[in-house]
């Protein structure tokens, strides 16, 4: 049992150290990237149909209701992986 423990212990410490270091990279420096290209499923792609002839628009109430109220022309109340991700300025991401 105590050997389990040991293991828990150095990992929760590795952890923390990790999660210190990249909250204090996120404070200290501004991104040199301007945009974040992420390719994937409906978990990160929120998609718009602005641009297009079609009934099904999605820059009318209520969508885009948890960005200020405001519609976003996204098919998302709100953010995305990809949106909450690329808020953090990682210097190395």
């Amino acid at each position: 049992m105590q050997p389990k423990m040991f293991i828990f212990k150095v990992f929760m410490v590795i952890y923390l150290l990790t999660l210190q270091i990249l909250l204090a990279n996120s404070y200290c420096t501004k991104s040199l990237v301007p945009a974040l290209y992420v390719f994937g499923d409906s978990t990160v792609d929120a998609g718009n149909n602005n641009n297009l002839n079609t009934p099904a628009k999605v820059n009318i109430f209520p969508y885009g209701i948890d960005f200020n109220n405001c519609s976003t022309g996204r098919f998302s109340n709100g953010k995305t992986f990809a949106d909450i991700i690329g808020k953090f300025e990682f210097s190395y991401v």
